[in-house]
């Protein structure tokens, strides 16, 4: 019994009629490819793709993937992430979130009212799906740079934490940035002057993030940032689309960048609670055992079956029309990619082909011979088809200046999946398997109508024109000590920019 299979109980018939955009007989060249030598492609890296089509190199080498001594931190990363949320927001009692759950029912908008049966899934969802671009690239604001503290416009030739904090403190601090040069100031420290903070906390904050990592190791991983705020942020947020002046506490004129405001929306998401979905497992085992065709053998490495990442992909973004984050630890810096679209090709199995309809691609599994992973499957299981899902997420840009922003700079990356998906005889998805180890491993989004709550709460209106209430400058500085900005300010900020 294959310990994978999907844990729902949702049945349907296969229907009939479907689509494809697929051409016929199109012979899929990486299917061959396994299906000759699994052990060599199972441990190949995805390729990626920029927005122009050119390939983009990994950020780890194969052999730093290979040898996984980033998977202990980026997990702790992940606990820490997940455990803010749940308790934060007094659901100690009861878990809003399963850690290691694998069913799309508790990731997705539509909850157990998914579409688990395949050919139903494919006419709803279709095998193309594109979301409006309304989501928007940023950096992921480093923690070796000062996270949200970094002065981007104003950069030295910094190598490393240290570095960034000395020139920000000792070579140039705060203080003598006077007039129009405050606009060189990193995000951090505007918000401080804004909420007129003597004792700049957010911005020391923002510094102390980083600090733990390299008072402890000497050094903080290029990959570790606030990748999770920005994930969020990006499609939870109204896109800032122009820099905007505002007055600060001393009610002098301080402008506010799109970044600025994007770095600020960033560090909210990533520092605020709010109500999450998630779905996926982890591995801690730097080299799991691995069988004779090179799948991972070890149960909690196999990360969300493909059967699972399938259904709630399509689900979320092909029916309901909203993203979801994806976490890419094996080739990237950082782990969370909000997703835009896909494009899938369904193939069958036998002869390695595209075919122009689903019910052509799907096979019975007795008849797939040449099955690598035949001891896997479900007991359950009568018919299998191959997948390739091309997945095209947001990815990371550098901040600027620019006093507007629109869609054209953001940046994207595409890369191919490939697996299998085995099928019931009530044609529902009920589990798969992976051709590359080098996968999703986890998904998650914030529920449709989250919102990053900084604490304590502040009630009221900041008029445009005017310093923002005295009363919010009071509770400033008791978030900014737990490295949230106001999410009052944050959201009148990117409405200003967005209108």
């Amino acid at each position: 019994m294959n310990k994978n299979i999907l844990s729902l109980s949702i049945g349907a018939i296969l229907f009939s009629m479907s689509h494809s955009t697929c051409a016929a007989d199109d012979t899929v060249p990486f299917f061959n490819e396994f299906h000759e030598n699994p052990t060599q492609v199972m441990n190949k890296i995805p390729v990626k793709r920029s927005n122009n089509g050119s390939e983009l190199p990994a950020f780890f080498s194969n052999e730093e993937i290979n040898e996984n001594n980033f998977v202990k931190l980026k997990d702790k990363s992940r606990k820490d992430f997940i455990n803010k949320n749940n308790k934060a927001l007094n659901f100690d009692s009861f878990s809003l979130i399963d850690y290691n759950t694998d069913n799309p029912a508790h990731l997705v908008d539509l909850g157990f009212k998914l579409e688990t049966n395949l050919i139903k899934l494919d006419s709803k969802a279709t095998q193309e799906s594109h979301l409006p671009r309304t989501a928007w690239s940023d950096t992921y604001w480093p923690l070796y740079s000062g996270a949200s503290a970094w002065r981007y416009a104003d950069n030295p030739s910094a190598n490393n934490w240290q570095e960034y904090y000395d020139f920000s403190h000792t070579v140039k601090p705060a203080e003598q940035y006077i007039d129009d040069e405050k606009n060189n100031l990193s995000p951090a420290e505007k918000y401080d002057l804004l909420v007129g903070d003597k004792n700049m906390s957010l911005t020391s904050s923002a510094w102390d993030s980083g600090k733990s990592y390299f008072d402890s190791y000497g050094e903080v991983e290029g990959w570790m940032g606030l990748c999770h705020g920005w994930a969020a942020a990006a499609y939870m947020m109204d896109r800032p689309q122009k820099a905007i002046t505002v007055k600060d506490a001393k009610g002098d004129d301080l402008m506010f960048y799109p970044s600025d405001i994007k770095a600020l929306g960033t560090l909210l998401w990533a520092s605020s609670p709010y109500q999450s979905n998630f779905m996926g497992q982890r591995c801690n085992i730097k080299n799991p055992e691995k069988d004779e065709n090179g799948r991972i053998i070890e149960q909690s490495c196999f990360d969300n079956n493909p059967g699972s990442f399938h259904t709630a992909i399509l689900n979320q973004i092909g029916i309901s029309k909203r993203s979801l984050v994806m976490d890419a630890t094996y080739d990237y810096q950082v782990w969370n990619q909000p997703i835009l679209s896909y494009k899938l090709k369904y193939v069958n199995l036998v002869s390695n082909t595209t075919k122009d309809t689903l019910e052509d691609a799907i096979i019975n599994i007795d008849a797939y011979k040449n099955d690598k992973f035949q001891s896997y499957r479900s007991d359950d299981a009568t018919q299998i088809v191959g997948v390739k899902m091309e997945l095209e997420y947001l990815s990371e840009t550098s901040p600027t200046h620019n006093k507007t922003d629109n869609e054209h700079r953001d940046h994207t990356v595409t890369v191919d999946y490939f697996y299998d998906l085995e099928i019931d005889k009530q044609g529902t998805i009920i589990g798969g398997e992976w051709y590359s180890n080098a996968h999703p491993d986890f998904l998650w989004t914030p529920t449709k109508n989250a919102i990053a709550q900084s604490y304590p709460k502040v009630y009221g209106e900041w008029k445009e024109g005017q310093s923002i209430p005295e009363y919010w400058k009071k509770r400033a500085q008791s978030a900014s000590n737990n490295n949230q900005p106001l999410t009052k300010v944050v959201y009148e900020l990117v409405k200003r920019s967005s209108q």
